[in-house]
């Protein structure tokens, strides 16, 4: 089976991915509507929950091989009948590491050969994949843990999946030059994704390419502050491991080190991207509906409720289609450019959406 680099919406297909569960062939422990994170693989342990392509049909189900080897898949719902294995053509595309029931999650362990509930507070990262029988074509997984702040009816007014949505319209309908500083942009933001993931044997070097290559492409001045040189590099290095929790432990060695939060942002946002969004004035403006100070753009706590409001726009039911709509109208743009197509991560759909939209 074809596996591209890129289905229609943009997204990476080699990376963890979310789908919607349809229907009731896996309740009690998959309710229709509830959100499934898988892994790609092609191996799988017994009693793993899987996503599976079973002589050209694609399912979600419980693998189970019996003592006398017997191999079949199963429905949580004891109604739908158990597919046996044996002499058919069958390949596993994924298993099932967490599941998002409103918000609530619970993650998947096979190390033992059995589901295990995994500490809470650990979640996983992007894809968007084919659909199978049970499951509806969803644009992303979802991300890391969303910094402690606000509930979610304290999110500012602009700052929710419907006041966001004109932005995909704004994104097809809107031209940028071939040549212009918003193209430019579009075109150089892969290469710079990739140059902040090398890594070097002096532990200052990614940290010092990445500011320099973040500040050149804002554009602004850049400058060190030595004396918190070696803990931004530090910092640096623990923001592009997987798994990273955000902090503002994380983001304030940056920041010191940059003498900006902004600046920080977008240092943060290369190196990680599955996890930080960028943030700057414009967008803070729209996020707020007024204009924020210079102080109040230096504070950690505001990008960390700019970051709370990314996650928390991504766990709208509504969101699975926007993601499809925006990586859609945003990959149409990079065609018009002549540029070639490149994925968008959760927080960078959201980010970039608003960006969009705050430019007025």
């Amino acid at each position: 089976m074809a596996d591209p680099t890129l289905d229609s919406t943009g997204c990476a297909l080699h990376e963890p991915y979310a789908l919607q569960v349809l229907g009731d062939q896996m309740e009690p422990e998959f309710p229709a509507g509830c959100i499934v994170i898988i892994e790609p693989t092609d191996t799988c342990r017994n009693g793993s929950y899987i996503f599976v392509e079973v002589e050209g049909v694609r399912w979600f189900r419980k693998y189970v091989k019996d003592a006398g080897g017997a191999e079949s898949l199963l429905a949580e719902n004891p109604v739908y009948p158990e597919i046996n294995l044996r002499g058919l053509e069958w390949t596993v595309l994924g298993v099932i590491i967490q599941r998002n029931i409103r918000r609530k999650i619970k993650h998947y362990d096979y190390s033992h050969g059995s589901d295990a509930v995994l500490d809470p507070s650990r979640r996983d990262s992007t894809k968007a994949g084919g659909r199978p029988q049970g499951i509806a074509h969803s644009s992303s997984p979802h991300g890391p843990p969303r910094p402690c702040g606000r509930a979610p009816d304290q999110r500012p007014e602009s700052m929710n999946i419907e006041n966001i949505y004109p932005a995909v319209e704004r994104v097809r309908e809107h031209r940028f030059g071939a040549s212009s500083r918003e193209a430019s942009f579009l075109r150089a933001y892969p290469a710079l994704v990739a140059a902040a993931r090398v890594d070097a044997d002096d532990p200052l070097e990614p940290f010092l390419r990445t500011a320099a290559l973040a500040y050149a492409w804002m554009p602004k001045a850049l400058k060190i502050d030595e004396d918190f040189l070696l803990a931004a590099a530090a910092s640096f290095a623990s923001v592009k491991a997987n798994g990273v929790t955000i902090s503002r432990d994380l983001i304030d060695p940056i920041a010191a080190c940059l003498g900006s939060l902004v600046g920080a942002s977008t240092v943060l946002h290369l190196a990680n991207p599955a996890v930080f969004p960028m943030w700057n004035k414009r967008i803070e403006r729209f996020r707020l509906c007024e204009t924020p100070s210079s102080f109040h753009m230096g504070q950690t706590r505001n990008y960390l409720g700019f970051i709370e409001d990314v996650w928390g726009i991504t766990s709208h039911p509504m969101f699975l289609t926007f993601h499809h709509e925006f990586c859609t109208a945003y990959q149409e743009r990079l065609q018009r450019l002549h540029i070639a197509a490149y994925p968008l991560t959760e927080p960078g759909v959201v980010q970039c959406a608003t960006a969009e939209l705050a430019r007025g």
